[in-house]
């Protein structure tokens, strides 16, 4: 061998022994180190969970870190099973509070006596290739969340796969700036909430077999107020007809099995391209709060730090078929469409009641409207709610109007505090043109 070939033999053997000399992964396998892992972790650090199922007698948690991910071989392959958790251990099967970028990805959840993964107070937090579920179906004893990011900014919820939970699978609530996408929800009485949230955007998910497909609600009482900017698009939204087992203290109980989407007291929202298809009850809902027959506690009083009705909503360009029969008469909102209609429901309902303190001349503004066209064959009602459905009318021209698009999400720089909104927010900033997309 001459000398340069030589030179270049030794050169590939340094770079192989280097290659070679890499740190190697080390997957935890063992409850009690994982949580150790959690807990001293250092900023930057991966921690990998190994492939099979482990068993927790309390909650797993992690709190204060930055730029940590945890990180499994594949949901359904890493399995955190949490059916053995002892009493007063704490009901969520992970916990993490006050961190920032933080991925939690590729493994599942199984079997907690609360929530499945509860993220708090954090920025830049994402859920992402995670199952969460409970074995037993429609049981109201089930947590009540399965992923439930709540109180941050920068939320990301991805191609995950929820099941079984006794409110919402997904319910990103109180926070700022979020996406919720690509997801499976199904069985669960809400398959994605959101909740009080500013600046969502909610596509391309699957929602089949929940007693309610999509939700987007604000409710009085809590610290952050009304949400507004929420787009829900290319979702598809399909066969929510099951029965609502969720406990009668929780505000998912009021929602009527057959209900494929439903916004209450939540202004600004758009939805467009999605297909909302075989609901017995009704395809798309409107409602104030008033609609729950529930009382307003909030110390701010209405129409102060917490308002009750909706303006400026959007429902266009989207394919909707409903499913013959009567609605859920179990619920109030269920029995008022069965009483009005029989067995001939509309496909998108509202309740007709306005927010006084914004109306001229009898009418909303030009850009605070509820405009409805462009869905196809699409029914709809204006049922009277505030005079006991007197004067019905299923005029959908009155609502043929279209509204500036939303701006779509944009990630905020920095954590926004958990402040209330005022309860005329304006609409957030909008796009130069409208959306479609």
């Amino acid at each position: 061998m001459n000398v340069k070939a030589l030179l270049f033999a030794s050169a590939c053997a340094l770079v192989v022994a280097s290659c070679n000399n890499k740190p190697a992964i080390t997957y935890i396998n063992d409850p009690k180190k994982l949580q150790e892992a959690l807990i001293n972790a250092k900023e930057g650090d991966t921690i990998y969970v190994d492939e099979g199922t482990m068993e927790f007698t309390s909650s797993l948690s992690m709190m204060d870190k930055k730029n940590v991910t945890i990180k499994g071989k594949g949901m359904n392959k890493t399995v955190l099973s949490f059916k053995n958790m002892a009493k007063g251990t704490g009901g969520e099967g992970l916990k993490v509070n006050n961190c920032e970028n933080v991925l939690v990805c590729d493994l599942s959840l199984r079997d907690m006596k609360g929530d499945g993964f509860k993220a708090s107070e954090c920025m830049n937090i994402t859920m992402r290739a995670l199952q969460v579920s409970w074995s037993n179906p429609n049981d109201s004893t089930n947590g009540a969340y399965a992923l439930y990011p709540v109180t941050s900014t920068n939320v990301i919820v991805e191609d995950c796969d929820v099941s079984n939970a006794s409110d919402a699978g997904i319910y990103v609530g109180q926070s700022y700036h979020a996406i919720v996408r690509r997801n499976k929800v199904h069985n669960n009485v809400a398959g994605i909430e959101i909740e009080n949230c500013t600046n969502v955007d909610v596509y391309e998910n699957e929602a089949y077999d929940n007693t309610g497909g999509l939700l987007v609600f604000s409710l009085p009482d809590i610290p952050v107020k009304n949400g507004t900017g929420i787009r829900i698009y290319n979702n598809k939204v399909h066969d929510n007809n099951l029965a609502n087992f969720a406990p009668p203290a929780n505000s998912v109980a009021i929602v009527p099995a057959g209900t494929g989407f439903l916004v209450m007291a939540t202004p600004n929202v758009e939805v467009f391209n999605n297909e909302f298809l075989n609901h017995q009850t009704v395809n798309c809902g409107i409602v104030t709060y008033m609609a729950t027959g529930r009382e307003i506690k909030d110390p701010e009083g209405l129409n102060k730090g917490y308002n009750p009705f909706v303006w400026g909503i959007s429902i266009h360009d989207n394919k909707m078929t409903k499913k013959p029969g009567l609605p859920d008469t179990t619920r109030d909102l269920g029995k008022a469409l069965a009483l009005a209609f029989k067995g001939n429901t509309p496909d998108i309902a509202f309740d007709g009641i306005l927010f006084p303190g914004m109306l001229v001349d009898g009418k909303l503004p030009e850009d605070k409207r509820i405009c409805i066209r462009n869905n196809g064959a699409a029914t709809f009602a204006n049922i009277d709610l505030a005079n006991n459905m007197k004067n019905i009318s299923t005029d959908i021209t009155l609502f043929d109007c279209t509204l500036t698009a939303i701006e779509p999400y944009k990630a905020a720089d920095t954590k926004v505090a958990a402040a209330p909104v005022a309860a005329t927010t304006a609409a957030p900033a909008k796009a130069e043109e409208p959306k479609s997309n």
